[in-house]
């Protein structure tokens, strides 16, 4: 036995021979016979000593255990593995995986559908390329089987009269064939994973099935000698498949066979021939590789202990079956030795690796350790380093993030909640090597996170192993539900240090009094005088909680309810909501006066009953302090209310301004430009070919490989930095630091010589007099380079491009707003508005020709439209919007870069919203209104209250502070009453309603304008997306606002200023062939 010593957690959950307890320092010796059950059960972690009955059943099944290799002795630290040779050999080359894989398992909190559209384009950008998808009892069937009844072509899991097999909220064929084409949008291989061994506890728990298990009263193992069992997981895979017709992969599952070799007819056989060949495995591959031609997968921790003779003469590697290896510590050579790989590689050329994310280190946690996660990803890249040498390939890395350690255990990790942990882990292996400054500056870009954070260095890991610190300001893909957590953990400690107090620490509630029904009242009401806030926050936490949860997940997963029908379907709310829940009724058994329920066993719990019932009626809500300050501060901000009357007005004043914009004689003093874009027609599902699009419009920009085949959609693309002396250099240095990485882009995916189009998004405000012509206006968003204002900016990238050798022909330059139409028509031809709600703020529609007196093309007809770019960010410049501007408004403008520009974007934008809010707050502080009349520096200096922080505080309902008191840390106003919270969440409130009611205004403007019986808006920009109640005001207010014969729907668009480029460049080659085949040109 060794004697080294492997960290664990406070829960001393470990996987060695010793159990160190950090808090206390405690060692623990294990007996062996605990990591050969963890060899042997995978996941299942022993943590106590075997019964002797279960040693002596041990010795007699289990072989003796593997010594370690004798040249490992720890994991490098992160800062050790940061250092960097150059690739000698093929054994120090960084591994990138070629597949990184993300683990989507469904079981118990399977995400809404419509979550996918936020997940799967993070999960793109971050670099994974794949998903390995374990449905279990997630997909709708129709076709009744039963055991009487031979299985030929039925679906799975079933309906009529075992319809328990299916979950409640199992996704219909349709939402699964939507999610597999979501994914290949985004770039993203679906791998399908179906149990055909173990872990069917979905199946056999219905009594229809129970005859199929190896343990009568245990429903976690098929029973191998029974014939019945492969019919059945031959029609699972075949319905899996069925809905997956282009996979290359099909996992067969097949790992922690716990109940194997039991029943009396399979004691006969030898236990490893039992689960190879007896057991169906051989079958089951065979059939998933003879009747649809895709290569199975098996995970191989059953396989372990068995010889290469026995796995041989199986025949599973003559089928092609490839081993998925998993191993979720730090240290992967103490479960898998070194020898285990050698072994493997005399039979499978091709293998897998799994390392995890989320699910791995305890089945009740509620968020993930990224730390420990990232250290065993990184230890899988040295693996894979060390032993690539054996293999013909290692296909790829598979990120698991497990929703539950069995179908019938509680939830652990939600999966928006690992987010972050899973986002560290990707940025780390897709480069190869953990890069602190690297994964930095990649995971703050992709996860929308504030500037100015410090690296993830490992001392910053260590103090925030959890990424609270780091992500809960972010706006990623459920953002909301991670910050969830967090306020979580901060209530429950809140109301447990509460109730430790009163119950435990001061003598007038504690098990002594209440078994004497004896106390001091004065005591008691002292004790109870913090009770309604600590219950209100308890409270308000589960409203949120319930809100939060149901954005992502179905209803029955937000309650924890269990399906009546089916009791092991839904399992018992997660574990944290489970306490927070004992932990509300524990309260109200102090306010009822039924102390008893607090003690078991206690014959005398209406201690104090009466007492407690009379504070109880005569205490009321936290006040919120003097109600005058309240009042002024309600009256001060009623101007930034907009009635109906108001938002018609503007509507009139931006109709005329779109007018002026759109005629050759009024455009050049036109405020609102009206720019043609020559975009002439929206994609009709005949593009195809591949295509390349550059995403210009801020301190990142994108190059996109797209490839088009109608409807199906493929995307690989890069992020790349643009430096702050590039961003205020000459123009020339800007597109040469472009053309560069646009150059590298083509060079590492052997481009270098294929000639493509190019789409080139260019979200700044532009003159455009072709569609390949465009000047810039004027520049926005920080940039100042030398010499573009007033040049063709396509010109200039062409220039650029030529330098460079590179074959690109650009086809299109467009603004991120025409880039969203683009990207909603190709999913909605009845798209013909595309608006942007982000950064700042823009819009364009389809207009007739005639109208759009500034567009001149010979190929278009009277009859044919054109795409307009509004550039209604600048509407309000000339002062027509003065009547519903404040001093607020224009202290903002004062201190913005482009003063005087851009008015309508600074009331509605994310780069103001903050800066508005700081505004006002400062000003009711220096009238002594807030905070006692004491401000801090931040809160007095312009541009440091983040828009984010408006997200943060519009998440809560009214009167719970938890991120609202966190955003006033963050401004250094710690000392903020929670009359002042108040207050604050008043002002956020209305500068929201605002700015989306503004926005709603002018989307009825183009409605009303248009005329069109049915139109779909594409909206897109982070405010639009990630403010908590911005897409429900708006999609209100301009129902209100636009006549109701004219209908709309209002669609998320995905990717559109890179995605929606390449469709530009599509369509324009689209419509050239079209020219060409009509003779109307010969180019």
């Amino acid at each position: 036995m060794t004697s080294r010593v492997e960290e664990c957690n406070e829960n001393g959950v470990c996987f060695g021979f010793q159990i160190r307890f950090k808090a206390t320092q405690k060692t623990l010796l294990f007996d062996p016979f605990c990591c050969r059950l963890f060899a042997r059960f995978g996941r299942q972690t022993l943590q106590r000593k075997p019964l002797p009955a279960e040693r002596e059943s041990l010795s007699r099944t289990l072989p003796p255990i593997t010594p370690f290799p004798p040249q490992i002795h720890r994991r490098p630290l992160l800062a050790e593995r940061v250092v960097s040779s150059p690739p000698l050999s093929d054994h120090n080359r960084p591994f990138v995986p070629a597949l990184r894989v993300v683990h989507l398992d469904l079981k118990g909190a399977p995400p809404l559908p419509r979550f996918y559209t936020h997940l799967f384009p993070l999960l793109a950008a971050l670099g994974a390329n794949a998903l390995l998808v374990e449905y279990e009892d997630m997909v709708t069937i129709d076709t009744h089987i039963s055991r009487h009844v031979t299985l030929s072509s039925p679906q799975f899991p079933f309906s009529g009269a075992v319809a328990g097999v299916r979950a409640l909220n199992a996704y219909s064929e349709a939402e699964v064939r939507r999610l597999v084409a979501a994914a290949a949008e985004h770039g993203l291989e679906v791998i399908p994973l179906v149990q055909t061994f173990g872990h069917l506890e979905f199946a056999l728990k219905v009594e229809e099935f129970a005859h199929l298990r190896e343990v009568p009263p245990l429903p976690q193992a098929l029973c191998p000698s029974n014939n019945a069992s492969l019919p059945l997981v031959r029609e699972m895979a075949n319905q899996v498949m069925r809905l997956h017709p282009k996979a290359r992969f099909l996992h067969i599952g097949c790992d922690e066979v716990f109940q194997l070799g039991v029943c009396a007819e399979c004691r006969q056989r030898d236990r490893d021939r039992l689960f190879l060949q007896h057991g169906k495995l051989h079958a089951v591959a065979e059939h998933v590789v003879r009747a649809h031609g895709v290569i199975p997968i098996v995970w191989d921790d059953m396989l372990r202990q068995m010889s290469v003779d026995v796995i041989r003469e199986s025949g599973l590697a003559a089928l092609g079956v490839e081993l998925m290896l998993w191993s979720y510590v730090k240290d992967i050579y103490r479960f898998i030795p070194s020898q285990q790989f050698q072994q493997f590689a005399q039979l499978f050329p091709r293998v897998w690796f799994a390392s995890a994310f989320k699910g791995a280190f305890g089945e009740t946690l509620t968020v993930p350790n990224a730390r420990w996660h990232l250290d065993n990803n990184m230890a899988w890249l040295d693996v894979a380093r060390e032993q690539r040498h054996l293999f013909a390939e290692i296909r790829g890395l598979v990120l698991t993030g497990w929703s539950r350690y069995d179908h019938l255990a509680a939830l652990c990790e939600l999966l928006p909640a690992a987010v972050p942990s899973l986002a560290l882990s990707l940025i780390a292996i897709t480069r190869g090597r953990f890069d602190a400054a690297h994964v930095s500056q990649h995971f703050d870009h992709v996860m929308r996170c504030p500037d100015g954070q410090r690296a993830l260095s490992e001392d910053e890991l260590d103090a925030d192993s959890q990424l609270f610190r780091r992500a809960s300001a972010c706006e990623f893909a459920g953002a909301d539900v991670f910050r969830l957590v967090e306020s979580h953990a901060q209530v429950v400690k809140r109301v447990t240090d509460y109730l430790y107090d009163v119950t435990e620490h001061k003598a007038w509630l504690t098990l002594y009094n209440v078994r004497r029904n004896l106390s001091n009242p004065y005591r008691v009401d002292e004790g109870l005088q913090d009770f309604q806030s600590v219950y209100y926050s308890l409270q308000s936490l589960m409203r949120s909680s319930f809100n939060a949860l149901t954005q992502v997940f179905h209803r029955e997963t937000a309650f924890g309810k269990n399906n009546t029908e089916t009791p092991s379907t839904h399992t018992s709310l997660r574990s944290s909501v489970r306490r927070m829940d004992r932990t509300e009724r524990v309260s109200l058994s102090i306010t009822n006066g039924t102390l008893n329920e607090l003690f078991v066993g206690s014959e005398e719990g209406a201690v104090l009953a009466a007492k407690t019932a009379s504070h109880s009626r005569r205490s009321r809500a936290p006040s919120f302090g003097p109600k005058v300050k309240l009042l002024k501060v309600e009256v001060a901000t009623r101007e930034l209310m907009l009635s109906n009357d108001q938002l018609e007005r503007v509507s009139a004043l931006l109709l005329q301004e779109f007018n002026e914009g759109l005629k050759r004689e009024t455009n050049p003093i036109a405020s609102v430009k009206m720019f043609p874009t020559f975009v002439r027609d929206v994609p009709n599902g005949k593009e195809k070919g591949r295509f390349l699009a550059l995403d210009l419009g801020g301190t990142n920009f994108r190059v996109l490989l797209i490839e088009l085949e109608g409807a199906d959609f493929k995307m690989d693309n890069q992020i790349f930095a643009i430096p702050q002396h590039v961003m205020l250099g000459s123009g020339e240095q800007l597109f040469d630091h472009i053309a560069d990485c646009l150059a590298d882009f083509m060079r590492l995916r052997g481009l270098k010589d294929v000639k493509l189009p190019l789409g080139f998004t260019f979200s700044f405000p532009c003159r455009q007099e072709g569609l390949t012509r465009a000047r810039l206006v004027q520049w926005t968003k920080g940039f100042a380079c030398k010499g573009v204002e007033g040049q063709d900016v396509v010109e200039l990238l062409r220039a650029s491009i030529r330098k460079r050798g590179v074959e690109i022909d650009v086809m299109a330059v467009v603004n991120d707003t025409t880039g969203t139409l683009m990207s909603c028509a190709h999913k909605n031809r009845e798209c013909r508005v595309g608006v942007i709600v982000g950064t700042g703020t823009n819009a364009c529609y389809m207009e007739s020709v005639p109208n759009a007196e500034l567009f001149a093309d010979e190929f278009a007809a009277p009859t044919d439209g054109v795409i307009v770019n509004t550039e209604w960010g600048a509407f309000g410049d000339n002062g027509v919007l003065d009547f519903v501007r404040t001093d607020w408004d224009d202290e903002v403008n004062t201190y913005s870069l482009n003063k005087g520009r851009q008015l309508f974007e600074k009331m509605i934008s994310g780069m103001y919203m903050g800066e508005m809010v700081r505004s006002i707050v400062a000003s009711l502080t220096r009238q002594g209104l807030l905070f006692e009349g004491k401000g801090s520096e931040k809160l007095f200096t312009p541009h440091c209250f983040q828009s984010a922080f408006v997200s943060w505080i519009e998440s809560e309902p009214k009167g719970v502070f938890i991120q609202t008191r966190k955003a006033m840390a963050e401004m250094d106003l710690s000392h903020a009453s929670e009359d002042d919270l108040f207050s604050v969440q008043m002002i956020c409130e209305r500068i929201s309603t605002r700015a989306a009611h503004l926005v709603s205004a002018a989307i009825a403007t183009v409605l009303n304008k248009m005329r069109r019986p049915f139109t779909v808006v594409g909206v897109d920009g982070s405010v639009y997306r990630y403010h908590p109640h911005f897409h429900d005001l708006m999609a209100a207010k301009t129902a209100e606002l636009t006549d109701p014969a004219y209908r709309f729907e209002m669609m998320l668009s995905e990717d559109g200023s890179g995605r929606g480029a390449a469709l530009v460049a599509a369509v324009a080659v689209r419509q050239i062939e079209e020219l060409r085949a009509k003779g109307l040109i010969d180019y």
